[in-house]
């Protein structure tokens, strides 16, 4: 299955109806796109739960690491520990 989407002049993009249906998507999701090491992307849809804060609680309980490299890993660690909480794969 291929589906299209066009690039605004703001660098935007509506996903196209089948795909939002076929993984589930509502407003307020995000999108993660994660570079492979041939050069490809894949997406992965977060849904953002009814209450985010509770979601992630406890979420960085068990980080060990410097204040600077936590500061960078932040969204990749919540994006994560969303998706753990959320069961979504």
């Amino acid at each position: 299955m291929s589906e299209t989407a066009t690039v605004t002049a703001k660098n935007q993009i509506t996903v196209p109806k089948g795909l939002r249906e076929g993984l589930g998507m509502k407003p307020g999701d995000k999108l993660i796109f994660t570079k492979t090491p041939e050069g490809r992307y894949l997406v992965d849809v977060v849904k953002i739960p009814k209450e985010p804060a509770r979601a992630l609680e406890g979420a960085l309980e068990e980080i060990e690491m410097d204040a600077v490299s936590l500061k960078h890993s932040i969204p990749k660690i919540i994006a994560q520990k969303t998706r753990e909480k959320m069961h979504i794969k």
